[in-house]
């Protein structure tokens, strides 16, 4: 079954959808072994800008093709597969469970400030 993630991106503060076309434990290999932070155009799979339809409804969000074409609407409920890309301390990905997974460049924040 393929993972699709709700990602926010703190540089631009961005949501999109991201269409992984990877398993869980694909995916999870995958972002670990990312020695930084990952780049929103260079993921795999699919990835949607997306933005609130506050017309249909607070889970309803229109997906946007990165050519700027609207492609078309996706209720996102919580409980799934989240992610957060800002700087290489904060950037994570998050399991349904709760856990956080980091990338192989990821550092806590202690050890970003020196603590």
């Amino acid at each position: 079954m393929s993972i699709n993630v709700l990602l926010t991106e703190e540089y631009g503060y961005r949501s999109w959808y991201w269409s992984t076309e990877m398993s869980e434990d694909e995916l999870v290999s995958w972002w670990e072994s990312q020695n930084n932070k990952p780049i929103i155009s260079k993921l795999p799979g699919e990835i949607f800008e997306i933005y609130p339809n506050s017309y249909v409804g607070p889970c309803d969000w229109i997906l946007v093709r990165e050519n700027g074409d609207a492609y078309g609407t996706i209720k996102i409920l919580d409980g799934g597969w989240t992610a957060h890309i800002h700087d290489e301390e904060d950037t994570y990905l998050q399991k349904p469970n709760d856990k956080t997974v980091k990338h192989k460049g990821g550092r806590n924040g202690e050890d970003w400030f020196g603590e």
